[in-house]
């Protein structure tokens, strides 16, 4: 059994890794270290293997974490979103003006009608006054003046 040679490339005998490869995993080119210890350990193949499962494992890439970047994107974006609010804050204030200004002005038209109304009242009271003290005039006429 031959183990898999990896390209002169992808092998690196610095002190500080003994062994570096490359594998292309979600179109991120990503380098996972094996440390020589390892490698002399686990062997070629051995290794190769544990290398192919970290990295189909997605355990070779920190895609999860927020870089500073992406920090600022969201600070940006944050930004944007506070300004919006702010501008909606305010065409939601300037609505509510105009809401309480027809408001206002309908319940003034409410209040007009309603005097309108109470003084009607009184004339009604006062023509149902005298068409009774008539229709009072024409019964004792009728029954008691004869």
């Amino acid at each position: 059994m031959s183990a898999k040679k990896a390209h002169p490339i992808l092998r690196c005998d610095s002190s500080r890794f003994a062994f570096l490869r490359a594998r292309l995993y979600n179109n991120v080119m990503s380098v996972i270290a094996i440390p020589k210890a390892l490698r002399e350990r686990l062997g070629d193949a051995a290794t190769d293997d544990f290398i192919k499962v970290i990295s189909d494992a997605g355990l070779d890439t920190r895609k999860d974490l927020a870089t500073k970047e992406d920090v600022f994107m969201l600070k940006q974006d944050l930004l944007k979103v506070e300004l919006n609010l702010k501008g909606d804050i305010a065409k939601v204030r300037e609505d509510v003006a105009k809401v309480e200004i027809r408001l206002n002005e309908n319940i003034s038209k409410v209040r007009e009608d309603v005097a309108k109304m109470s003084g009607e009242m009184v004339l009604l009271k006062w023509i149902l006054g005298a068409v009774m003290a008539g229709i009072i005039s024409l019964i004792v006429r009728a029954f008691f003046m004869h």
